[in-house]
Parts: structure tokens; sequence; C-alpha cells
């Protein structure tokens, strides 16, 4: 059973690892040893003439303070997220209709919806951002801005909130823990 290769873990359900060895190497006599050692250390010198010197020894540049902080810094990008993207790309769509001169009423409405669409998804996103971060103050702020809205006289909660309420209810039950 010379030079077998035992796992480093056992098989069995015990709950913790038995020790084994890695490797068991053959006894050899001196001989043996001194010859084996030599055809090592041939190897390794092979395999380092093999390996190329010119490797560029990789060090770190030290940041260039000698411009000022405002030419420094990166420039700020234009849009964070594709929402966002969407919602200047709908922008831009309505401004270029409204300012069109022939005015086209569905074309305008349409790009207002657009608008509108991105607008809402944007803040269902941050809606469900703000309850995987800290449920109680989103509730609290879905509950407490439609209060100053509504009238006295209204009994029904408008369907933005009672749409609000339903998406805090579903990432709440089908996503309770966002990474």
């Amino acid at each position: 059973m010379e030079g077998e290769v035992f796992l480093t873990l056992s098989i069995g359900s015990g709950p913790s690892p038995e020790r084994h060895p890695r490797l068991r190497t053959r006894q050899l006599t001196e001989a043996k040893h001194d010859t084996t050692a030599a055809a090592v250390q041939l190897f390794a010198e092979v395999l380092a003439r093999k390996i190329p010197y010119s490797v560029v020894q990789v060090t770190a540049v030290p940041p260039n303070h000698t411009k000022p902080r405002q030419q420094r810094r990166l420039p700020p990008r234009v849009t964070r997220t594709q929402r966002e993207h969407r919602l200047d790309e709908a922008l831009d769509d309505l401004q270029a209709t409204q300012q069109a001169p022939p005015s086209d009423r569905k074309a305008a409405r349409k790009a207002r919806r657009r608008v509108g669409r991105v607008r809402a998804s944007m803040d269902q996103l941050y809606l469900c951002r703000d309850f995987s971060k800290d449920e109680a103050k989103c509730v609290a702020n879905i509950w407490t801005v439609p209060q100053r809205r509504l009238l006295v006289s209204s009994t029904q909660p408008p369907a933005t909130l009672v749409g609000k309420i339903s998406t805090v209810i579903f990432w709440a039950l089908v996503r309770p823990q966002l990474p």
C-alpha cells in the first residue's frame, strides 16, 4: 500500500471528520532518496529555465495629486439604472412630441402615459427596496402620505394606496429577504 492517497474527510456520518494521512510515501533507501532528490532538482531547474524572466513586476501606481480635485473625479454617470434611462427617454419623447408643430393630442397623451408608467415602475422599485431595508418605516410612509391627501368626506382609500399596499404584501409574502 505504498504511495496511496487518502481522503482528508471521512465519508461516514460521524460528527467530526477522522484524520487520515494525505499521502503515504515509500520508505526509500539512502541511495534511492539521493537519486530521487537529484531528479527533482533537475526537473526544477529545467522548469525554471522555461519560465520567462521578462515578466514585469506589477506595482501599485500612486494617485496623481497634481490635478485639482474637480479634475481628478470621474464624470458622473448619466443614469444609474435602466429605469432611469427609460425615464429620460420617455421625457425626451414627451418633450419632442409636445414641441412638434402639428400638435397631436393622441401622441402627447401616449407619451404622458409612458412617462407615468416608467415613474410608477420606479416608485414600485424604490418601495420594494425600502421595504427590504426597513419594513415598519416603509409601511408608515405608505400610510402617512395618503392621509394628507384624503378628504374628510372620502371613506375609500385612493387606488394608488391600494396598489402600494398590495405591492408590500406581495413582497412580504413572496420575497421576504432581498439581497
